[in-house]
């Protein structure tokens, strides 16, 4: 089983590891082979926050042929990834070898799992160590055969749903909250790495509202052109240019960089204007401190499943469902203008790759998609 790794404390530094483990399958387990996946800087946030908010638990290191990865196990996490698999094995009587699933794996070629509540079209993965796991993660959607697909079904497409369906779910819970707040009486919302796809589903969403927010997109001075280019924000601005953002507005920041310098600089401009800080994501790792100054009482960490499992508690997974795909199909139906899809070559494509997509170096119209052979 080969899978790809990273240290969690210096996140650029990965390694392949090629495991000789091969264990029979457990009663009521599968073996899955990995066909695709998405890598984005969600990724990233996943690995920068992998010890507070548990992503370092879903897919435990394996050690190399030899026992040993060059260092101590410990060290090295599996950064979750969003794809597709086909069952190759199956111990489970609900599961059959040949099916296709959609959901959470690890950036690998095999993943063995033990799915529970199976019905014609999802199951939970019950694994021991994903038990206390938010369950939205634990969730596989089996892959319906095109033929049998509803004109709404807005996941044909398996590059865009790998890609953009972890993102733009964010946006969409991002959305309700906001609107369940009534925006906290702000004129305007200003999205901190504006390029990133979070931003642009949010974003997407606040222009398609009838009294739409003034919006303004800060982000790094390379992607300026290219945000400016998508018609989205009423101001893009860089980071380098914060007067430039009218504090005499009642504001709320959605911040994907985790840049925790400028969102202080934007506390102190905006005072009493600034009505909510949501820290969704960190695109901007090295900048992610939690020491400089905020006002706190406004300010809180996202967390999309715990906004999800609310909305369903409360309305029912139908309507949680019918009120996010229609969501998603306004927000995918304006990237494909475009976003570019870029193949990658297995997980040594991926390893060539990656210091580069840890660094913000990928350009923001390109959407990497892992093959694997």
């Amino acid at each position: 089983m080969k899978q790809f790794q990273i240290v969690k404390t210096k996140i650029e530094k990965s390694n392949i590891v090629d495991s000789s483990a091969d264990k029979a399958l457990e009663d009521k387990a599968i073996k899955v082979k990995i066909e695709k996946f998405a890598v984005t800087s969600n990724n990233i946030t996943y690995a920068v926050a992998g010890d507070k908010l548990g992503y370092w638990q879903f897919f435990p290191p394996l050690a190399d042929a030899k026992g040993n990865n060059g260092d101590a196990l410990s060290d090295w996490g599996v950064i979750p990834v969003w794809g597709f698999a086909i069952v190759i094995e199956s111990k489970n009587d609900d599961v059959e070898i040949g099916e296709r699933f959609f959901g959470y794996f690890p950036p690998a070629n095999h993943l063995v799992m033990k799915p529970s509540n199976v019905t014609d079209q999802v199951f939970i993965e019950s694994s021991k160590h994903r038990a206390h796991l938010p369950v939205a993660y634990n969730i596989y959607r089996k892959v319906i055969h095109p033929s049998t697909m509803s004109a709404s079904d807005i996941l044909q497409n398996e590059n865009e749903r790998m890609l953009l369906y972890p993102l733009h779910v964010t946006s969409y819970a991002l959305y309700d909250f906001f609107e369940e707040h009534d925006w906290f009486g702000a004129e305007q919302a200003i999205l901190l790495s504006a390029s990133s796809k979070t931003s642009i589903g949010l974003a997407y969403g606040i222009k398609d509202k009838k009294s739409a927010l003034n919006q303004i997109g800060v982000t790094s001075i390379r992607n300026v052109t290219a945000v400016k280019k998508l018609d989205l924000y009423d101001n893009v601005v860089d980071y380098s240019n914060l007067e430039q953002i009218d504090n005499t507005k009642a504001s709320v920041i959605i911040d994907m960089s985790g840049n925790s310098e400028v969102i202080s600089q934007l506390h102190h401009k905006l005072e009493d204007n600034m009505k909510f800080c949501s820290k969704v994501g960190i695109t901007h790792k090295d900048s992610f401190t939690n020491d400089l100054f905020y006002i706190k009482d406004r300010t809180h960490m996202f967390f999309a499943p715990s906004q999800i499992q609310k909305k369903i508690e409360e309305n029912g997974m139908q309507a949680f469902d019918l009120e996010c795909t229609q969501y998603l199909t306004h927000s995918y139906a304006q990237c494909r203008s475009w976003l570019e899809m870029q193949e990658i070559n297995g997980l040594e494509g991926l390893q060539e790759l990656f210091v580069d997509i840890c660094n913000g170096k990928i350009a923001p119209t390109k959407g990497l998609i892992v093959k694997m052979p």
